[in-house]
């Protein structure tokens, strides 16, 4: 860990404490509030209201739930933490922290190396861009007021949004890195690696939710209502999402973060060598008077 007395007073430092902080901050208060109001999380079958982590005695019972025993606490920390949200800020709270304790070691240490801090910075844009593109628009569409409350606005905005673009800019115009653009290199060395972790997540959440699909009578609506995929575009069995197939937008939505892999991350890293030459040059400039 190296940070100095003369780091301490660089305002960059902080600013990447702070952004870890928040995050941490916004996660913590988002888990243990639903923990809390486990109870208040519902959703109608045939007009009857049940409660979305509810164990009931008889999962199934002529495709509703039987009687009430207690909360499945398990399966709703398993659920918080499989949202791509949710580990992509996660990253972006580490990444921040290990750059915080390695200050004057960007781009020397592994985990702030270029691949990784492109990785990083692609998959938290990857998130604001769903979220604001494709997810917010039908959450405004399905949900009512009583949902979508003040406090749940400022948790979206800040996880969705706020920290994609404090992310972004940090990467861009306040990181310290040597960068030379190169599609055909970005292709070959950080393309491949930029696609390890999103299809590790399309394989787990296909199979957390196809067990939960089974384990509720392969009931489609059902398993949407416990949760079983984390997003709409990867509900394979349900026929009718938004007017489309489930198997339709998983493609859409596969096609779509490919094409902003690869799209936004060969943009960073242009924009990034161009700002750092720039940094470069005027640095050459000074030294020379």
């Amino acid at each position: 860990m190296f940070i100095t007395k003369k780091n301490l007073k660089d305002w960059k430092l902080w600013y990447k404490l702070s952004i870890s902080l928040l995050i941490i901050g916004f996660l913590l208060q988002g888990f243990i509030r639903g923990m809390i109001n486990i109870g208040d999380s519902v959703y109608k079958i045939d007009g009857e209201e049940f409660k979305k982590w509810a164990i009931y005695i008889k999962d199934i019972n002529n495709n509703k739930p039987g009687e009430f025993v207690g909360y499945d606490y398990q399966g709703y920390i398993i659920n918080y933490f499989s949202f791509f949200t949710i580990q992509s800020n996660i990253l972006v709270a580490i990444w921040f922290l290990v750059s915080f304790f390695n200050h004057n070691r960007e781009g020397q240490v592994k985990f702030l190396s270029r691949t990784i801090t492109l990785c990083v910075v692609t998959y938290i844009t990857i998130t604001g861009l769903i979220f604001n593109g494709m997810l917010l628009p039908q959450v405004l569409l399905t949900e009512n007021d009583l949902v979508l409350t003040p406090i749940w606005w400022i948790d979206q905005m800040v996880l969705h949004t706020v920290v994609p673009i404090a992310t972004i800019a940090y990467y861009l115009f306040l990181m310290k890195q040597e960068l030379n653009f190169s599609f055909k290199e970005f292709i070959k060395k950080d393309f491949l690696v930029m696609c390890i972790y999103p299809i590790i997540y399309l394989i787990f959440s296909l199979i957390r939710g196809e067990l939960i699909y089974r384990s509720v009578g392969s009931n489609a609506l059902l398993a949407s209502k416990k949760g079983a995929y984390p997003y709409f575009f990867l509900e394979i069995h349900n026929n009718q999402v938004s007017g489309l197939s489930g198997i339709v937008w998983m493609f859409i939505a596969i096609i779509a973060i490919i094409s902003i892999i690869i799209g936004l991350g060969s943009l960073y890293l242009f924009i990034a060598s161009k700002i750092n030459n720039y940094k470069g040059e005027i640095t050459n400039e000074e030294s020379e008077k």
